[in-house]
């Protein structure tokens, strides 16, 4: 596994998860999902493995059902 500094969060994938399961995910990583529409999430503003500080906000966009 990588490690990941102290202070510090790795962007998980959140492609294929609901808002909820999003939301939760990035609640024990220590980061800010900030949705954009409903359903299930298609796209996320940060790559999935990038380093970003604790308490980032990351956009995750859902779409459908």
């Amino acid at each position: 596994p990588v490690q990941v500094p102290q202070g510090k969060a790795l962007v998980p994938n959140f492609i294929g998860k609901s808002l909820r399961q999003s939301a939760e995910l990035a609640a024990s990583l220590g980061i800010v999902v900030v949705p954009e529409g409903s359903g299930v999430a298609q796209s996320q503003s940060v790559s999935e493995n990038t380093l970003v500080d604790t308490g980032s906000e990351i956009t995750v966009y859902f779409s459908g059902n």
